[in-house]
């Protein structure tokens, strides 16, 4: 009978071409699932069939593929499924719950699994090729906790400064790692991007403020001046000059280009530079904002 089943399957239309472009049929074989007309009555009982036909005949595949398709635009669940060794590359399972199923040996090449419930899933030796998950790559290389990341001007690359003394720049696309920035001595470590997108300025507890250059990775400048842990740096609006205050009470304007200290102001009250880091920032007058 299953033989029979899966002979007049290849028959099909449903198995002659993938209907990922053809939502229209998609979405009507879909409703007709939860249709109460008793011609349809088997229809969801039948569409589980093409699936397991799958597991042994390759010539019923893109079937099984546009029924995985439409049982989830159906909002059916599929969740434990006994579906190991089934052929449905190319199918849509976007948004599906596919908890506890059995997909071991399974093919899934180009398949979508954007936001799929896959809680405790067995993928063991399944084919994956290309699969879409919506989902960038995780980022892994530093050795102890993560303090901050960052965007790029251009979204194209992240920059992540960590407790293990590093800063590193990540390529956005592929999720590896670009270059790696490191010199100070403190694990307490912070950074911003230059608004030209090119520099780095890092700061940490060392009381030293680090200029890099993001292509060569090479660092440029030290700003050495604050006598105590420096609490956070602020670039003008057209990146000419660097703000940084500190626990020694003191607010310090550099020159980004060379370095060189424009101006001190002292304060007495650590709480006030303190403000400046979570309220502040320059004005386009270069006017402190508290």
């Amino acid at each position: 009978c299953q033989q029979k089943f899966e002979t007049h399957v290849r028959k099909l239309f449903i198995n002659c071409k993938l209907l990922n472009e053809e939502l229209g049929i998609i979405q009507f074989i879909a409703e007709r699932i939860h249709d109460n007309n008793p011609i349809f009555l088997n229809l969801k009982s039948r569409l589980f069939r093409i699936i397991e036909s799958s597991k042994n005949n390759n010539n019923v595949n893109i079937a099984a593929a546009n029924v995985m398709t439409i049982l989830n635009s159906a909002n059916i669940d599929m969740d434990y499924q006994n579906w190991s060794n089934v052929k449905i590359s190319y199918a849509i399972l976007d948004c599906a719950f596919l908890e506890g199923t059995n997909f071991g040996n399974a093919n899934f090449d180009h398949v979508r699994f954007y936001q799929t419930c896959l809680t405790n899933v067995n993928f063991t030796n399944a084919s994956m090729n290309d699969i879409y998950c919506g989902e960038y790559p995780n980022l892994e290389g530093h050795s102890d906790l993560v303090r901050g990341i960052q965007f790029s001007p251009h979204y194209s690359k992240i920059v992540s400064c960590s407790k293990d003394k590093s800063i590193w720049i990540w390529d956005v696309s592929s999720g590896t790692q670009r270059q790696l920035f490191e010199g100070h001595s403190n694990v307490w470590l912070w950074y911003i991007l230059h608004p030209n997108g090119l520099n780095i300025i890092s700061y940490s507890k060392n009381k030293s403020i680090r200029i890099w250059d993001i292509i060569s990775s090479q660092q440029i400048q030290i700003l050495e001046g604050h006598t105590a842990y420096i609490n956070g740096i602020q670039f003008s609006p057209d990146g000419s000059e660097i703000l940084s205050y500190s626990n020694d009470n003191t607010l310090r304007l550099w020159s980004s280009d060379n370095g060189k200290i424009i101006n001190v102001t002292e304060r007495n009250s650590v709480d006030y530079i303190w403000k400046m880091d979570t309220q502040g920032g320059l004005s386009m007058e270069k006017k402190v904002i508290c």
